[in-house]
């Protein structure tokens, strides 16, 4: 079929987007935007594929024009229960205190005292003091430690990472399982990956776990399950979002999952 003198469709016709979907309700499907350069041709695009299978539409308010073509692979359930997933890792490295870090865990107890106090009140006294019971000992990591906060140095980059899940549901969507199974309890990475975020993500799960510095006593390397945050997007859509931060977290203070 000609819509202009001597060229077909397919030469007024071009694909400029594909976008894939999966819900409980609908299934999977397949979305895909073409631009067609005439209205003509939109309309004998658009008329090709009406009574099929697909969903099409068209807008002829060009140009350009518009046609998009839906195609589903399965449909069954109640269209509330529909959902879309968005995973993310956000703050892959994080700033921790300089007391937290693991060579300055052995220093004694009486003399970060003094030096805790030098960190906070940056005076001279307060440094004269921690200086002078640094030097009695036999440590070096104290006259270190000391140091550095006297340089300005009162954190470190270490590794970290943050896996954010985003649920975006409908009004009537039961979130008690997704938001408070194995809530405020530390995750392991494979637990965390058995919820099948993208394959990408997966694998910086693991990477980001292994390079952890290794816990002290009553601690453990994981993943911690914060609260769930929930903000209405408008016509009766909401999102979900879920957080697991990496970290090494204390045995005592949550229990494992």
């Amino acid at each position: 079929m000609s819509i202009v003198k001597g060229r077909s469709i397919s030469d007024l016709v071009v694909k400029v987007g594909v976008r894939s979907r999966w819900s409980p309700s609908t299934g999977s499907s397949i979305v895909e935007t073409y631009k067609c350069q005439t209205k003509d041709a939109a309309d004998a695009f658009f008329s090709s594929y009406v009574g099929g299978q697909a969903s099409v539409e068209k807008d002829t308010e060009g140009p350009p024009y518009l046609v998009t073509i839906s195609t589903p692979e399965s449909a069954s359930g109640d269209p509330n229960d529909d959902y879309v997933d968005v995973w993310t890792m956000p703050d892959a490295q994080q700033h921790k205190s300089l007391f937290e870090f693991p060579r300055f865990q052995d220093i004694d107890s009486d003399v970060i005292k003094y030096i805790r106090a030098y960190a906070a009140s940056k005076t001279k006294d307060d440094y004269d003091e921690a200086f002078a019971l640094a030097a009695s000992g036999n440590n070096p990591d104290e006259l270190l430690l000391l140091e550095l906060l006297r340089k300005g140095t009162d954190s470190y980059l270490a590794n970290g990472a943050t896996v954010r899940w985003t649920r975006t549901v409908g009004a009537s969507y039961d979130n008690s399982t997704f938001a408070q199974d194995g809530l405020r309890k530390i995750w392991t990475a494979t637990q965390v990956k058995n919820l099948n975020p993208p394959q990408l993500i997966k694998g910086v799960i693991d990477i980001s776990t292994a390079s952890v510095d290794t816990p002290s006593a009553n601690y453990v390397t994981g993943w911690l399950k914060t609260a769930a945050e929930v903000q209405q997007r408008g016509e009766n859509r909401f999102d979900i979002t879920q957080e697991w931060k990496l970290e090494n977290w204390s045995t005592i203070l949550y229990p494992t999952y």
